[in-house]
């Protein structure tokens, strides 16, 4: 046996050691859970010096398991090192982690938080992130807590896509639905409107182009039948700065642009301010 199949062979036996290990957290006595976190370190470190794939969901789970906290501590700081030695497959590994239905929200914004911690391309993020975002909407939470914590895992995804741009287009439909929830609830949440808009200004692409001329499809809808308030208004200017910023030749948002341009319906700031975006796309 060569000494790469001996370190996959050892790797896959701890870890499943590992794992058996991490579902015992009813074990009821006290000196068996003992015995048990005296020998979990040394699986962890065994597991970090080979280096393998198949190591890091159960050095994961240990990190965020029933042991006390200097061994979560230390399982911790082996995945990192476990992820960054595997840059090629991490992304998958972390990704089936998030898309397991039976793993609960916290797991898999834990799985996503250790993903942004590792020394890997971003492309690799930014293709977890499409997954991070959809599991947000993928929960019937109830509850303050659980819904603050599918939130920040929405706006985390969409900054970094926002930063490492878009490596799946399943990104497209979350970020309108995250947009359209966001301004369809009683109470508007312009951190994630603003969020949306200006990451689709960034992307440049033509299905974020797209997005944006939706939208300012729907202000106008908005403007010609109400309501129209502050609200409106204010998400109006930003998506028509967002699309200038976009530098695009699409036909239908220059379309839509003249005719707010040049419609009585709108104020003369208004009107100007969809001037100014065609001049800017040098029309």
């Amino acid at each position: 046996m060569s000494g790469a199949d001996w370190s996959k062979d050892y790797a896959s036996h701890l870890s499943v050691l590992l794992e058996g290990y991490n579902l015992r957290t009813t074990t009821p006595d006290i000196l068996v859970r003992g015995r048990i976190q005296r020998v979990v370190p040394g699986i962890i470190i065994a597991l970090e010096a080979l280096l393998e794939p198949v190591g890091v969901r159960p050095v994961f789970f240990a990190s965020i398991g029933w042991y006390d906290n200097e061994i979560n501590a230390i399982a911790a700081n082996s995945l990192q090192v476990i992820m960054d030695s595997i840059p090629t497959v991490i992304g998958d590994i972390i990704n089936d982690i998030i898309k397991d239905p039976f793993n609960n929200l916290t797991v898999k914004n834990s799985a996503w938080r250790e993903l942004l911690r590792a020394q890997v391309d971003d492309k690799v993020k930014a293709k977890v992130a499409a997954s991070v975002l959809e599991v947000s909407f993928a929960f019937g939470v109830t509850n303050y807590e659980a819904r603050m914590l599918a939130r920040n895992m929405r706006i985390s995804a969409i900054e970094t896509i926002n930063q490492m741009g878009v490596e799946d287009s399943s990104v497209y439909p979350f970020l309108e639905r995250s947009y359209r929830e966001a301004y369809e609830t009683g109470h508007t949440d312009f951190d994630i409107i603003n969020l949306v808009i200006r990451t689709l200004s960034v992307i440049k692409s033509e299905e974020s182009v797209d997005l944006l001329t939706m939208f300012l499809r729907q202000l106008n809808s908005k403007r010609r039948s109400g309501p129209w308030g502050n609200v409106e208004r204010d998400i109006f200017e930003r998506v028509i700065s967002a699309i200038a910023a976009t530098e695009t030749n699409s036909t239908p948002a220059i379309q839509l642009l003249t005719i707010i341009a040049n419609s009585s319906l709108y104020t003369n700031a208004e009107q100007t301010r969809a001037k100014s975006a065609l001049a800017a796309l040098g029309k």
